[in-house]
């Protein structure tokens, strides 16, 4: 492929930020309404909250340098010249993983730092706030890159 087809296609999936913008919004009203109304400390509740929001904004920024950045879109997407269509690179896999995991370790740290407890009392105690988090940054970044996947199969048409 050509740069100039991928900045093309690079400039078609990019209304699909739009999308991803509007869910990772509704979910965190949710998200932020199940907290309000759960039998939590306000310390808690906050210190999730918080983790949350700049999750997902981690995320979005994520989301947007795998489509607006010609050079991660080439790592993430493979072009098949003789089928015609595009496949994941196993790039995408890796980093996904290595950002779920930073995620973790940076969430526990976060909450013990919020609630002045020691790390490996937290690591114990609430192991699973990390592991939300992580699966919730694995959810979003491959749903994202497989549904642009899905546009990208779609029969380009050229202007």
């Amino acid at each position: 492929m050509k740069v100039a087809d991928i900045k093309l296609i690079i400039k078609k999936i990019k209304f699909n930020l739009l999308w991803l913008f509007i869910f990772l919004a509704l979910s965190l009203i949710i998200v932020l309404l199940s907290f309000i109304f759960s039998k939590i400390s306000p310390t808690d509740k906050l210190t999730y909250s918080i983790i949350f929001i700049i999750l997902n904004l981690i995320l979005l920024f994520i989301n947007f340098l795998l489509i607006k950045n010609p050079f991660i879109f080439v790592k993430t997407y493979a072009y098949d010249e003789k089928k015609e269509h595009f496949k994941i690179k196993a790039f995408i896999y890796i980093f996904t993983c290595f950002i779920a995991l930073v995620i973790f370790f940076i969430s526990l740290v976060s909450v013990s730092m919020a609630t002045k407890q020691p790390y490996s009392q937290v690591l114990h105690n609430q192991w699973y706030v990390g592991v939300s988090y992580m699966l919730w940054t694995i959810a979003i970044i491959f749903g994202f890159s497989y549904f642009n996947l899905r546009i990208l199969n779609k029969k380009i048409k050229y202007d």
